[in-house]
């Protein structure tokens, strides 16, 4: 529903967190991955867009360059050892970079025929445009699913049980508090290198704390980017005129 919400009219959607998410869920508890959930997605990824107004063979369209995506991301993450699909190691990152950029180009595949009928653009144009937002959607999200805790709802139950702020570090919130001030500071200064900004702040994040908060904090870093691109605060891209 929140990827949808964010498409515009003749236009892939801005941010598109459901193929990463479902593919990820599958490869992290593997008992999803069952007949049942399979049919459901096949089910679900297009009755979302028909429930949001969307003609049933662009609905099918779109919803099967997804599913070979899944599918595609599936089969290679099956191969892997558990650590590897949780990126316990540090090889784990080199597999998950080449599973979804494997699956963004094969999801892209199917664009290549939906191009002419969804967008009336070039198939090829339209091949690399899908991809490469497959490609940055699989990127944001897929870590945060893959590293997520197993026994964080545990750990949020034996959080209450404590004193309220025990173990609290005033310190450790400075990285995310440098974060948010330099994403503010690029929205201010703007241009095209104002993306940049933020990277230091994230890569003291990526030292201070765990991989999955590392990995939350990258996710609402690129959704954050990705808005104010979508938005015009960011200008990606010099056009010049022909003399």
């Amino acid at each position: 529903l929140f990827g949808t919400a964010t498409r515009s009219a003749g236009l892939l959607a801005a941010i598109w967190p459901t193929t990463a998410m479902l593919l990820g869920a599958m490869v992290r508890w593997p008992h999803l991955a069952s007949p049942v959930g399979w049919a459901t997605v096949v089910i679900g990824l297009p009755l979302d867009n028909v429930l949001h107004g969307g003609l049933p063979a662009d609905a099918v369209l779109q919803a099967s360059a997804d599913l070979v995506g899944i599918v595609t991301g599936y089969l290679l993450f099956s191969r892997l050892e558990m650590a590897d699909r949780s990126l316990r190691h540090p090889m784990s990152v080199l597999y998950l970079v080449t599973i979804v950029v494997t699956a963004s180009a094969a999801a892209g595949l199917v664009g290549i025929v939906a191009a002419p009928l969804l967008f009336d653009r070039d198939p090829i144009s339209t091949w690399s445009v899908w991809m490469a937002t497959e490609l940055l959607n699989y990127i944001a999200v897929l870590p945060v699913v893959l590293a997520f805790p197993t026994a964080s709802w545990r750990w949020l139950i034996d959080r209450r049980r404590r004193p309220r702020f025990a173990g609290f570090d005033p310190p450790r919130i400075i990285p995310i508090v440098a974060l948010v001030a330099s994403c503010i500071g690029g929205l201010l200064v703007g241009g095209p290198g104002a993306v940049a900004f933020p990277v230091p702040a994230l890569l003291w994040c990526a030292v201070t704390y765990t991989l999955f908060t590392t990995a939350v904090l990258t996710l609402l870093f690129g959704a954050w980017t990705m808005t104010a691109i979508s938005l015009g605060q960011f200008v990606v891209m010099l056009h010049h005129e022909s003399q």
